[in-house]
């Protein structure tokens, strides 16, 4: 197990790898708030724990916008300024290495475009 700080984040945060047992996590646990390795599945799944922050409404709200054939870009982009935690987020992953955008997006209604309907359903 080795521990970094997460400096993508407006202020760093800890972030535990290599956490592959109940044991090590209770431990760890209240040292830290992100935790990846074994234990808790891919990379990916890092991402998941944090929606627990979000504003539940909000993000049911978001989906079943999305998930509707003919949603409004406007309003979702209205619903996901009102969540700044929701919004900040989208946009560091829409910036990240894994999208790999051309150019810096730094609207949510770029975000949402740039993402497409498909991809924002998977991303949110």
């Amino acid at each position: 197990m080795y521990i970094s700080l997460w400096k993508k984040c407006s202020f760093p945060k800890k972030c535990f790898y290599n956490v592959d047992s109940a044991e090590v996590f209770e431990k760890v646990k209240s040292q830290g708030e992100l935790f990846c390795g074994k234990l808790f599945g891919d990379y990916e799944e890092l991402f998941e724990i944090t929606v627990l922050s979000y504003l539940k409404t909000t993000l049911s709200r978001a989906l079943e916008m999305v998930e509707k054939e003919d949603f409004d870009v406007d309003q979702l982009e209205k619903l996901l300024k009102a969540d700044p935690k929701l919004s900040v987020s989208l946009l560091k992953f829409i910036n990240s290495p894994l999208m790999a955008p051309p150019s810096p997006i730094r609207d949510i209604k770029h975000a949402i475009v740039y993402l497409g309907v498909n991809n924002l359903n998977l991303s949110l």
